[in-house]
């Protein structure tokens, strides 16, 4: 079958399919023999579908230390960006996180940046940004090293020797890939007519190495209680001898053999010869307008401060390579994962939703093991899907901003 994306409503997908229905219907009558008879359309309705669940297996909770950590993180590449906009000739040129802000600051459009200023004046709603501004440039260059010492303490971890790597259990997962079921609009934003959404992102593969995903253009014509499926869900129950145009119109992907294939967001390779348990991270944006300068930064900014954590983990004894893997690498890279995403909605909030972004959501996924028996053991309900892959149960991220409301349903799946 030949999959295409349509820009039509559900309301106008199924009456071209009833209009196809009925023809073949009315040829069948005439006395066409090439016609079978009209089969009957019930497509599935939404409550009969996967419910988008808000936690699944796999979902990374962070500790309260690592949720310290994290916000500390979170705090210094804020300052970064409040550094470069409002005193940029203060800025340590060594500073590799402050070079990933003056980079975003540079491209700015002369109408954000005097947005993004004015949120950082006195006495503006962000409390925090005024918090802030009390510190000296070069303290926010260690404000989180007490709490990394302190995880690294807790974790109990040394410089460790040369250790048997171990003996996993065939068959293994060797990638993990995240697929996208469905957007559904529950309320449009505050702009005239309809919503034409757009979505991108970021993956954080579990070597610390973070990926573009490109802007799509989800659709057009989205207004409220109108959805997009990108799986094959609405027609699992659809009669043998629908026309495989009909079903085109109505199920764009998907399958009968593998009902619950959308449309790849990304996916990342599983290291097996990295110390597990191994982190992967999505993070994804929903908008009207391209957001791939402030996708730059997460990435840009995600590397330089991972950079600036391995160097403080030397001066703590701890080899950088460990941080990558491993029970500390796990919290480390966890507690970066969900920086990525709070930073995105920062930053999207400095302007007020003015340029049309809904926001940003995240999602961390830990795997303790490679070993597929142990994946396939994390839930007694996954989602149907084809022999060698794994599939999550359905997840629910929800968009909200510039007025609008968008609910997405989504999984991720591993393969041998």
């Amino acid at each position: 079958m030949t999959h295409r994306l349509n820009d039509l409503s559900r309301r106008n997908m199924f009456t071209i399919a009833a209009g196809g229905a009925s023809a073949l219907a009315v040829g069948h009558m005439l006395g066409g023999t090439a016609f079978a008879a009209a089969p009957t359309i019930k497509p599935l309705t939404e409550a009969q579908l996967p419910p988008g669940l808000l936690t699944v297996p796999g979902d990374l909770q962070l500790d309260p230390s690592t949720q310290e950590f994290a916000r500390k993180v979170l705090a210094r590449m804020k300052q970064s960006v409040l550094d470069t906009a409002t005193r940029p000739g203060e800025v340590s040129k060594d500073d590799k996180v402050a070079a990933a802000s003056s980079k975003l600051v540079s491209s700015l459009r002369v109408t954000r940046l005097t947005r993004m200023k004015a949120a950082f004046k006195p006495g503006s709603k962000y409390k925090e940004i005024a918090d802030m501004t009390k510190l000296e440039p070069k303290q926010a260059h260690t404000m989180y090293a007490r709490e990394l010492k302190e995880l690294v303490k807790k974790k109990k971890l040394k410089v460790p020797k040369e250790e048997a790597k171990p003996q996993w259990q065939a068959p293994l997962a060797q990638k993990i890939e995240f697929q996208l079921n469905s957007v559904k609009c529950i309320r449009t934003t505050s702009g005239w007519g309809s919503d034409e959404i757009l979505m991108g992102g970021t993956i954080i593969t579990p070597g610390g190495v973070v990926k573009k995903i490109d802007p799509w253009k989800v659709g057009e014509g989205f207004d409220s209680g109108i959805g997009r499926f990108y799986d094959y869900s609405k027609c699992k129950d659809f009669p043998a001898n629908i026309p495989e145009f009909m079903v085109d119109a109505a199920c764009p992907h998907g399958n009968p053999s593998d009902v619950y294939e959308g449309r790849k967001l990304a996916s990342t390779r599983l290291n097996i010869d990295i110390p597990w348990p191994a982190t992967v991270a999505l993070v994804l944006t929903m908008g009207e307008e391209d957001g791939g300068s402030f996708n730059q930064l997460v990435q840009d900014g995600y590397a330089a401060i991972e950079a600036e954590i391995k160097k403080k983990l030397i001066e703590l004894g701890v080899q950088a390579g460990t941080a990558i893997g491993g029970e500390l690498g796990a919290a480390i890279g966890a507690a970066l994962a969900a920086v990525a995403g709070q930073f995105l909605d920062w930053l999207v909030s400095l302007f007020n939703n003015e340029d049309d972004f809904i926001g940003s959501e995240s999602w961390t996924v830990q795997l303790t093991s490679p070993e597929m028996s142990v994946i396939r053991g994390m839930s007694s309900s996954p989602l149907p899907s084809p022999a060698g892959t794994w599939a999550s149960p359905m997840k629910k991220l929800t968009f909200v901003g510039d007025g609008g409301k968008y609910e997405t349903r989504l999984h991720w799946r591993v393969s041998t």
